[in-house]
């Protein structure tokens, strides 16, 4: 079967980072959709794993460090020009105080589920998420140390 090369599907990351019952949101300092509160996150570079990029994405965008502890969602959709998929990660605040970057985002707070639960304007996906990784101490798929098969750089996260 040959692949059509003028479709692509981009690959996106964002973390829902727990820290003394409140997950982390940004709010967006660029259009479509500025304004809108979200949870931190981006694209993917081809020289980096998933976890690898969503923690640089938080570390550009907030100032944070976090450790990825399971993976909570996977969002998928595709239109004319192409697909994306979004893998959502849970994660701990390892360091620091986040800190929007006032080019990507413009605010960085942390809120609890009923502030979360009213917050607008918010991406329902985010505001989803952000409920769902307060409301359990699952962390959904783990990362698990399998032997590579096709590379020496990969990640496998499996339940």
């Amino acid at each position: 079967m040959t692949r059509d090369f003028s479709k692509h599907w981009d690959v996106g990351v964002t973390g829902a980072v727990v820290h003394d019952d409140k997950v982390l949101y940004v709010r967006r300092n660029y259009e479509p959709n500025k304004g809108f509160w979200t949870l931190p996150g981006g694209y993917a570079e081809h020289t980096e794993t998933l976890d690898e990029a969503v923690r640089r994405e938080l570390r550009e965008e907030t100032g944070i460090e976090v450790s990825v502890t399971g993976v909570i969602g996977v969002r998928t959709r595709y239109g004319e020009k192409g697909g994306a998929v979004l893998v959502v990660f849970r994660c701990e605040l390892v360091s620091g105080e986040p800190q929007a970057d006032d080019y990507e985002i413009s605010a960085a707070e942390f809120f609890d589920a009923e502030h979360i639960q009213t917050l607008e304007p918010v991406f329902p996906l985010s505001r989803e998420l952000g409920l769902r990784a307060l409301a359990t101490a699952e962390h959904g798929l783990l990362e698990r140390d399998i032997p590579p098969s096709t590379s020496l750089t990969w990640k496998a996260f499996t339940i």
